[in-house]
């Protein structure tokens, strides 16, 4: 298993127990970090779209290999992701939506779980 797919695991399952908990600060953070590693999986336009996968179930649908991202590469994404919510958080502070900068700060704490693994 790829280190994208072992996180993207522990995300899901983790959205799993937030929903049932209703938390709905974790729930969307959840949600966008799943789709903030899809998206970096995603392979940029090119040649490698010679290389379709068709699946042999009747579905005539094909897909492009996504891209295997290192150890390194998701803890980039995860500090990026940290990174922004942090720095929204005080301009949203300095303009005076302190309610706006806590749910921001408060999604940076949920993402620092991930960043060190």
């Amino acid at each position: 298993m790829t280190p994208a797919e072992t996180l993207k695991l522990r995300l899901r399952s983790d959205l799993t127990m937030a929903l049932r908990r209703r938390e709905r600060v974790e729930i969307s953070t959840l949600r966008a970090l799943i789709g903030a590693v899809d998206t970096a999986e995603a392979v940029p336009p090119g040649d490698r779209h010679a290389r379709y996968v068709t699946y042999s179930f009747g579905d005539p649908a094909t897909e492009i290999p996504r891209r295997s991202l290192t150890s390194a590469e998701l803890q980039a994404l995860l500090s990026r992701e940290d990174e922004d919510r942090t720095n929204a958080a005080k301009v949203l502070d300095d303009l005076g939506h302190a309610d706006r900068a806590a749910d921001l700060l408060a999604q940076a704490r949920i993402i620092r779980r991930y960043g060190s693994d």
